[in-house]
């Protein structure tokens, strides 16, 4: 028994010890080799690593840390070796580089012991521009590098060309990373991917694509904005047979589609968009392409038709042929997708913003897996196929766009369309005429209608729509109350835009929203609200404060005063309340939104002064004229663009001030009870010296300005009007002759004031002036010639003042006939005015006397011919006789010679 017990002791024994050894050997072999832990602890010190994202590298076993993966499949040794170093999936804000992305220097030389190192991934993290070191490329195991968007910079190293186990290199969004020399490419036999997005290769050297030709195992190749202006139109022979993906978009590319990509038989996408390739795709031959699925040719400027060919690409998925010059009708395309064998596989269909035509075809319902279809901006007309897109049950996104369609449109279209997200058309010829109770088997995330009869109650198949980011309803002859449980609903959930403008909409809008600020789809709320050109009545609510970015009620009925409830932290960008009943004054937290670009509250009866906060907003934009403001005019107004303060009460001189913004295009004070001079330092205003200078990113709603005389309303083109307008004052003194040196003007205004002096004779320097007033002024002197030479003058009124002489001549001037341009000033003459000039009626009566001068001229010299005639003949007859009578010897000889003869 004893010796049974001592050899079981002795087993057990055996046992630990062996379990020991071996758990001991496994520990030895499952932990990274100490040469590679090493390398990597000096890698990491070259590294600055504020977020901590390296903080688990430490310890002895480096194939736990981060970023770390190790293998025994590829040695020799047994052992893990340290195979995957990957930093490129730590950065949480993805492509966008912060404070918590690593920086620093890169050591590639320390990675040269890491032998079997096969996967590198350094990308999305802050090196601070530096270069691609040439030691990386004694990486020679690397399959797989990506140095994407690190902010590398300086030329790429060929010694990249080393590394010729290479399958996987991405050097893209490295915006100062330049390629002077790609042939060591050809060294990278085994490359499957390569991506050189957004890096500049058009000045490499020649024959860089024939050194990617020389690829045979690659199958994606990605070169967006890349600067490319050219690439081989034919190659030699293709080697690119493995290729699969081709990527040449956002380049300036003008030639026509190389023949080569026609021969690339693997392409399933191929990306050719926002270049200027041009030529006609009715001739292109597509027969190669038998498994392309994705096609994007948007923003180039093809032409022809849309062939039949191109609906043979029955693989085809993805099919975006917008922004180009397309022409003729879908029918051909149609037929071509409807005759594939096992069927079509379209799943997207984009020809907007061409010049397609004709009817939607029936056939389009043929397409069965189509998701999206966008039809806008084209010329396309009629009836809309109801019941065939009805048919597309897997439809998302449909977009028929504004176009002449006609007919009516019915629950037919939408009772299949179970997946509809986003649905948009326009046309003035087009009726809804759904049934009033009908509900719709979709919940719309995007719904615009514009100008289609909708109205005139609000449909309850839209007010059922619960779950709307974006609702457009305009001009569709919608004249019911507003809804306001419906829209407080909307707007207290995802509502990101609401367009209800152009209807005849009344009632109140809702006082108070519930706005769920913990849900994530509220995170920035309503952006834009416009309601404008509607009856809608009522004060205002103090939630317009919060969280509309743009805002815009003009043209309604809204009453009581403008809410105080604005502050710096307010997001307005755009405020347009324009043509209502608003009283009370301008509250000044409005100008303290730090925000706020455009306001817009002409035409109400706010009275009191313009607030002193006013001067230190940032606006490029202020109309407030047709108020009851008054006061005088704010020192140092906004440096804006449009200033509009006219139809007012404000009194006192211009402020020197106002001449130093340099941006402004138009200054309309006009119809106030300003008084002093107009400032001389108005030349200043630097924006409207130069005719090439336009403002861009600002836009306005329903500006007026009288030009040529008449009032008229602005929007979108708001930014190509110059105008100065300072009629209906009390100003007085001359017309500042640097005024006449803003040559961009195109509109000049300073009738119905006090001003005295000439006209300046640089007035001619306003080439662009189109309107000139100075009428019911007390101006004297002549009319300067030099305005005869605007030639683009249309609009002139010199009427009403003393102004003298002759009216100029020019061939512009000449095109002005009315009268009443120089009515008032008496000591004018010349046309087109009735009273002549003196030296035109002196020259008339020389013209019409001239005659009958010149014939009694004639008769008088007759006369006296006659007369000295006879005198002289009495005279030499008197003088022969005489001399017969006094000397014989001339009687003599006198007489003798009539007897010779």
């Amino acid at each position: 028994m004893f010796r049974i017990n001592h050899l079981l002791v002795m087993f057990l024994f055996l046992c630990l010890c062996c379990y020991n050894n071996g758990e001991h050997a496994i520990k030895k072999t499952f932990i990274c080799p100490d040469v590679e832990r090493e390398a990597l602890v000096v890698f990491k010190g070259g590294l600055t690593d504020p977020s901590g994202l390296l903080s688990s590298w430490k310890g002895k076993d480096c194939c736990r840390w981060r970023g770390i993966a190790c293998s025994n499949n590829n040695t020799t040794s047994g052992g893990l070796h340290v195979t995957r170093l990957d930093l490129g999936d730590m950065s949480s804000t993805g492509d966008v580089l912060d404070e918590s992305s690593l920086t620093g220097k890169l050591n590639f030389t320390s990675l040269h012991a890491l032998e079997f190192l096969d996967y590198l991934d350094l990308s999305s993290h802050d090196y601070q521009d530096v270069q691609i070191s040439s030691t990386i490329g004694g990486l020679k195991n690397l399959r797989y590098l990506n140095l994407s968007h690190s902010t590398f910079s300086g030329e790429i190293s060929p010694h990249l060309g080393n590394l010729s186990s290479l399958e996987y290199l991405d050097l893209s969004k490295n915006y100062y990373l330049e390629a002077t020399d790609l042939r060591w490419l050809t060294h990278l036999t085994s490359l499957v991917y390569l991506n050189l997005n957004v890096i500049s290769v058009d000045q490499t050297s020649e024959g860089w694509f024939h050194a990617v030709n020389k690829l045979p195992s690659l199958e994606e190749l990605h070169l967006f904005d890349c600067g490319l202006s050219k690439i081989p139109h034919s190659l030699p022979h293709i080697n690119l047979t493995s290729l699969s993906y081709l990527d040449l978009s956002d380049n300036q590319l003008n030639s026509s589609v190389p023949q080569w990509v026609f021969n690339l038989t693997g392409l399933v996408e191929l990306y050719l968009d926002q270049n200027n390739f041009g030529g006609v795709i009715t001739d292109w031959d597509f027969s190669n392409f038998k498994v392309l699925e994705v096609l994007k040719l948007l923003h180039n400027g093809f032409e022809g038709q849309l062939s039949r060919n191109l609906g043979s690409l029955c693989k085809l998925k993805h099919l975006d042929l917008s922004s180009n010059r397309l022409a003729g009708t879908m029918n051909e395309i149609l037929q071509g997708f409807s005759s594939c064998p096992n069927g079509n596989s379209l799943v997207d269909l984009d020809v907007s913003s061409n010049q397609l035509q004709g009817v939607i075809p029936t056939s389009i319902g043929m397409l069965k897996h189509l998701k999206s279809l966008t039809l806008a901006d084209n010329n396309f007309s009629g009836v809309i196929p109801q019941k065939a897109i009805g048919q597309l049950e897997e439809l998302v996104n449909l977009s028929l766009g504004e176009h002449n369609y006609k007919g009516f449109i019915t629950e037919l279209l939408f009772m299949n369309l179970e997946n509809l997200l986003n649905f948009d058309i326009g046309s003035d010829k087009v009726v809804f005429n759904v049934t009033l109770d009908w509900l719709p088997p979709f919940r719309l995330s995007y719904l615009s209608i514009i100008n289609c009869h909708v109205g005139p109650k609000f449909p309850k198949w839209i007010l059922e729509q619960s779950e709307l980011t974006s609702l457009t309803m305009k001009n569709v002859g919608i004249s019911d109350k507003l809804p306001a449980n419906w829209m407080s609903t909307l707007m207290s959930h995802h509502l990101y835009h609401l367009d209800l403008s152009k209807n005849q909409i009344m009632g109140k809008l809702p006082q108070s929203i519930q706005i769920p600020f913990e849900s994530p789809e509220m995170e920035y709320g309503l952006y834009s609200i416009d309601l404008s050109h509607n009856s809608i009545s009522g004060r205002l609510p103090s939630w317009i404060c919060i969280f509309p970015n743009v805002v815009r009620l003009s043209h309604n009925q809204l009453s009581g005063s403008l809410p105080d409830c604005f502050n710096e932290t307010h997001s307005i960008s755009f405020f347009a309340i324009s043509h209502n009943n608003l009283t009370g004054k301008i509250p000044s937290s409005i100008f303290k939104m730090s925000g706020l670009n455009m306001l817009l509250l002409s035409d109400n009866h706010l009275e009191g002064e313009l607030p002193l906060s006013l001067q230190n907003s940032s606006l490029f934009s202020l109309d407030v004229g047709g108020n009851k403001l008054s006061g005088r005019l704010p020192k140092k107004p906004p440096a804006s663009v449009v200033l509009r303060l006219r139809s007012n009460y404000f009194e006192g001189p211009i402020p020197d001030q106002w001449c130093n913004n340099p941006y402004l295009h138009i200054l309309d004070l006009g119809d106030n009870n300003l008084s002093g001079a107009i400032p001389k330092c108005i030349s200043n205003l630097t924006s409207l010296v130069n005719s090439n200078d336009k403002s861009e990113g600002y836009f306005a709603e329903d500006i007026n300005e009288v030009l040529k005389g008449t009032m008229l309303e602005y929007s979108t083109t708001i930014e190509l009007l110059t105008i100065i307008d300072l009629s209906r004052n009390t100003l007085s003194g001359t017309i500042p002759e640097g005024l006449m040196n803003l040559y961009a003007l195109g509109t000049l205004n300073l009738s119905m004031n006090h001003l005295t002096g000439i006209i300046p004779e640089n007035t001619g320097n306003l080439k662009l002036l189109e309107t000139l007033d100075l009428s019911n002024n007390n101006l004297s002197g002549h009319i300067p010639q030099s305005i005869s030479s605007i030639t683009l003058l249309s609009h002139l009124n010199l009427s009403h003042n003393n102004l003298v002489g002759r009216i100029p001549t020019g061939s512009q001037l000449q095109t002005l006939e009315d009268p009443s341009i120089y009515e008032g000033n008496p000591l004018l003459c010349g046309h087109p005015l009735p009273n002549k000039c003196d030296m035109d009626e002196r020259d008339s009566s020389g013209a019409n006397n001239s005659k009958d001068v010149e014939e009694t001229k004639d008769g008088e010299d007759m006369l006296w011919f006659y007369i000295s005639m006879v005198a002289g003949y009495a005279f030499g007859l008197s003088g022969i006789c005489f001399g017969l009578w006094l000397s014989e010897s001339f009687r003599k000889v006198y007489f003798g010679f009539f007897r010779f003869y």
